[in-house]
């Protein structure tokens, strides 16, 4: 009798230490940001960094994803960055439209309407990406960029 007691209670103690290591395991997965796509990221978010560089550090940011949360955050990242590179290219776009049209050439209505289509498109795009682009930052830890002038601070 009391050998099966100490058996049973063997049994749950081990039970309850595998619970809690794998319970453990699963809020590491999902809350802890390891610490190199931390420093990838910083580094790639820094002001200073060339479009080359941010390509890089995204090349080696995505071998280094090992948690729940480094792939949620890098996603992120990557996704502000497709969104802020394809709102520029429209917005070049736009203004290479502009230019073609300053001689005089009045716009006919379908013209008129894909611009201000893509206008939109690019304002929608390039305020996602700063949403973004804020959000990976408060993971990081980093502090919010200073306001440019003319941006609301509210943002």
């Amino acid at each position: 009798m009391r050998r099966t007691l100490k058996i049973a209670i063997l049994f749950l103690l081990i039970a309850v230490i595998g619970f809690g290591c794998f319970g453990s395991y699963r809020l590491y997965q999902r809350h802890y940001l390891s610490s190199d796509i931390r420093r990838t990221l910083t580094a790639a978010m820094d002001p200073a960094a060339t479009e080359g560089d941010v390509l890089t550090y995204i090349r080696d940011a995505r071998l280094q994803v090992h948690t729940e949360r480094d792939a949620e955050i890098f996603e992120k990242f990557e996704t502000c960055v497709e969104l802020a590179k394809h709102a520029s290219e429209i917005d070049q776009r736009l203004w290479k439209q502009v230019l073609d049209f300053l001689p005089g050439h009045p716009w006919s209505a379908q013209e008129k309407q894909m611009y201000d289509a893509d206008e939109k498109r690019a304002k929608d795009e390039s305020g996602t990406a700063q949403k973004l682009y804020k959000e990976v930052r408060d993971a990081l830890g980093l502090r919010p960029l200073p306001n440019v002038e003319g941006q609301s601070k509210n943002k």
